[in-house]
């Protein structure tokens, strides 16, 4: 339920703060007095956008704030935003417009805002009435009570029938486009393949080609290298044998003797080593001159698919990967097509056993409805009332389906049943509505109902009867009802009242709970203009009857 709400420098509200009890909320005041902006501002709190417009002092924040307690969201938003007792939401705007929000302290989007609002208030406004003159709208209404199976099965359906003759047709329509691009995809995996890459020979090439490059350099300095090391007559090799075979002779004459002879032996074997790694360097007598032009023509190639394709040659096998899965779902030969065709065929049967289910769930739905709504009906003073439901047939099954809902009604005995917006009237409307939102009331989770001037249209008996369904429904929900008829408004649990006043140059409203004493005085004056002995009396009778 909404416990209260703060609204600071926003249109006629310079500072206000709105604690609201369980049961029936009464909010009254004369026209123009600031009802409609009290409704604006909880629309704010729930995501409405902000119009700069409505900030009463532009070089001042606006500021709104709403205190729900015992809501039912679903558990992602009470972990999200640790909601425990309560649920606070918070909007401010800035003199230059900028919006934050909050959620108990976490901020958000104004898209997520909106996300959790809808389970918390639902509002009931004139707005309502024309989407229930609209017959698109009236699916909707049936909806609610589908079998939510059902409705999930045929919209899944729907979309992947959609989907699959969006890409049937696709492929029909753009098939010489295709079998272009598929040229472009073969010839660019061609051009990869051709080169066969090896990442692991092909990542060294340029080291390879500077080494080819240098050959002659590098072949002369190894063989003038091995010529001083072991090759010459004289050479290192054969001189530091001789020393190893003198020191031999003497190693054992003393530590420091034997050291020495330790150290050159370590030289020597050094020495074979570097000998024969020069030897292995490379194989001068098998060299073929054209493997360095043919290294140079690899790495060019490689360089130009890099540049291509790339930038690195991972890069490279990576875009051959992506060339080889496109050109799989690029297949537009007949039997593509052909089996593209059979699987819409099979998926359309499906949809109408489908749209079929919906209808008839739908049929037995409003027999319930029916029933339900005319009772209610019945109980607002429109005991003559029938609601009728009538099918428009659509050759093609839409998205909601071949056979589309349309509420008829008739309000007078021996009158064919007509639209709703050829026979209803502003009255029959209001309590079409209340009857409406009285069932939905008790399958949802939103704990709050607010309606704007739902009494429109209606007085004497019927007004009674109205405040009485608000009074029963309030015993299960939170209701705050803006009404102008002072017999709805001897119902209320909680009776707040708006009233303009001047503040320096400026008009401002302020909203107050009345007590018993200011309800009764409130009373009169909307029965009677102003507060007079005959008006008082009656309106202590229609809080005796009422209260």
């Amino acid at each position: 339920m909404l416990r209260s709400l703060r609204i600071i420098n926003f249109s006629v509200f310079e500072d206000v703060l709105i604690e609201f009890s369980k049961g029936l909320n009464i909010i009254t005041g004369e026209t123009g007095a600031g009802k409609s902006v009290l409704i604006d501002s909880i629309k704010m709190a729930l995501g409405e956008r902000f119009s700069k417009e409505k900030q009463r002092k532009p070089d001042e924040k606006t500021y709104i704030e709403a205190v729900f307690e015992e809501v039912n969201v679903p558990d992602e938003i009470v972990e999200r935003y640790n909601v425990e007792d309560i649920l606070v939401i918070r909007r401010e705007i800035d003199s230059n417009g900028k919006n934050k929000i909050f959620v108990n302290g976490y901020a958000i989007t104004l898209n997520e805002l909106k996300i959790i609002s809808q389970y918390l208030v639902d509002i009931h406004g004139q707005h309502d009435h024309q989407l229930l003159l609209n017959p698109e709208n009236h699916k909707n209404y049936i909806d609610k009570f589908v079998d939510k199976s059902i409705l999930q099965k045929f919209n899944d359906c729907y979309e992947r029938y959609q989907n699959l003759k969006s890409k049937l047709r696709q492929l029909i329509e753009n098939r010489s486009e295709i079998e272009f691009k598929r040229e472009l995809l073969q010839s660019q995996l061609n051009e990869i393949e051709e080169l066969q890459i090896d990442l692991d020979n092909d990542s060294k090439l340029e080291d390879r080609i500077k080494f080819l490059s240098n050959i002659e350099k590098i072949k002369n300095a190894i063989n003038n290298s091995l010529q001083l090391l072991s090759y010459s007559e004289i050479n290192i090799e054969g001189l530091l044998n001789e020393v190893l075979s003198n020191l031999s002779s003497i190693k054992d004459s003393g530590e420091s003797i034997f050291n020495a002879y330790t150290r050159a032996e370590e030289i020597s074997y050094l020495l074979n080593d570097l000998v024969s790694q020069l030897e292995s360097v490379f194989d001068f007598e098998n060299y073929d001159p054209e493997e360095l032009n043919n290294l140079i023509d690899r790495k060019i190639a490689i360089d130009k698919l890099c540049k291509k394709y790339g930038p690195t040659l991972e890069d490279v096998l990576q875009y051959k990967e992506n060339i080889v899965s496109e050109l799989d779902l690029l297949s537009v030969d007949d039997n593509t097509i052909d089996k593209l065709n059979n699987d819409l065929n099979n998926l359309l049967e499906e949809l109408k056993l489908l749209d079929n289910e919906l209808y008839l769930n739908r049929l037995n739905v409003f027999k319930k409805l029916k029933k339900d709504v005319e009772s209610i009906l019945k109980e607002l003073e429109l005991k003559d009332a029938e609601l009728f439901l009538n099918f428009q047939n659509y050759n093609e099954i839409t998205k909601y389906g071949s056979k589309i809902p349309e509420f008829l009604l008739t309000t007078n005995k021996g009158f064919e049943p007509a639209p709703l917006h050829k026979i209803a009237s502003g009255g029959e409307l209001s309590r079409i509505m209340l009857a409406l939102k009285s069932i939905f009331s008790e399958y949802d989770s939103i704990n709050t109902l607010i309606f704007d001037e739902v009494d429109t249209g209606i007085s004497g008996k019927t007004a009674k009867k109205v405040g009485e369904k608000l009074k029963r429904l309030s015993q299960k929900k939170q209701l705050i009802v803006i009404t102008h008829l002072p017999v709805v408004a001897a119902f209320g649990d909680t009776h707040f009242h708006i009233e303009k006043t001047s503040k320096g140059d400026k008009t401002e409203a302020i909203i107050r709970q009345l007590d018993d004493n200011e309800k009764k005085e409130i009373l009169a004056t909307m029965i009677a203009g102003r507060v007079t002995e005959h008006s008082l009396k009656q309106a202590l009778e229609l809080l005796a009857e009422n209260g």
